[in-house]
């Protein structure tokens, strides 16, 4: 049975909600040695080093994108 309109809508704003999440979620499903912060937010994402640093990570290269496919960044304390 294929699911109705309504539960493919509630499905779509569940993800919507779950992705809108920003700082301090739980990162321990992706592969990589995250700390803490994982990012999705396309106004943070271009300028992911320094929001990094305005979190408490060191400046430089500790924050890592997440593949070009998934606008996530992770930062990560050295």
């Amino acid at each position: 049975m294929a699911p109705s309109l309504k539960q493919l809508s509630v499905l779509f704003l569940l993800v919507l909600f779950l992705s809108l999440g920003c700082e301090g979620r739980d990162v321990v499903q992706f592969p990589y040695k995250c700390d803490g912060i994982l990012c999705n937010n396309p106004l943070v994402m271009g300028d992911c080093p320094k929001y990094c640093h305005r979190k408490g990570y060191p400046l430089g290269g500790e924050c890592m994108f997440l593949g070009d496919t998934n606008p996530d960044c992770c930062c990560i304390r050295q």
